[in-house]
């Protein structure tokens, strides 16, 4: 099972999430951030472990003064821990912008559930295939 963190600031899109996880049987969530402030705070955590981290284009404090999102952040996790970066916005046009900035993944919060489904699924079997080579 993947663990994952979520990031978005909207309950119930954070609970929708939840539920799917808990009807795929695909992945559970180990931490959750509603702000940047918060997802930034949970790395202090030394032990925290995770394979994937769903984040929303749009947390509150992702964006830069200068209107541009934090690649800075994403370039860390890159650089830090072997995780997935699955990057998902209500605005289908920030898709090119999230993967040039290191994303591995984008979806719009605007596509059916499968969407984000089926790269759970294709991470759950590289991360078992993976683990089996190890």
């Amino acid at each position: 099972m993947l663990q994952i963190i979520l990031a978005d600031d909207n309950p119930r899109v954070r609970a929708a999430v939840q539920l799917l996880f808990e009807q795929t049987g695909l992945a559970r969530i180990v931490a959750e951030a509603e702000t940047f402030d918060e997802l930034q705070a949970l790395f202090a955590d030394a032990e925290l472990t995770f394979d994937a981290i769903l984040l929303d284009w749009e947390l509150p404090g992702m964006i830069q003064y200068d209107g541009t999102v934090s690649d800075a952040f994403l370039k860390f996790l890159k650089e830090r821990y072997d995780a997935y970066i699955i990057v998902w916005s209500s605005h289908p046009g920030a898709a090119q912008a999230a993967l040039q900035t290191g994303a591995d993944a984008f979806v719009s919060k605007g596509e059916p559930v499968d969407s984000l489904e089926h790269i759970l699924r294709m991470l759950a079997n590289d991360t078992n295939a993976h683990e089996e080579s190890a």
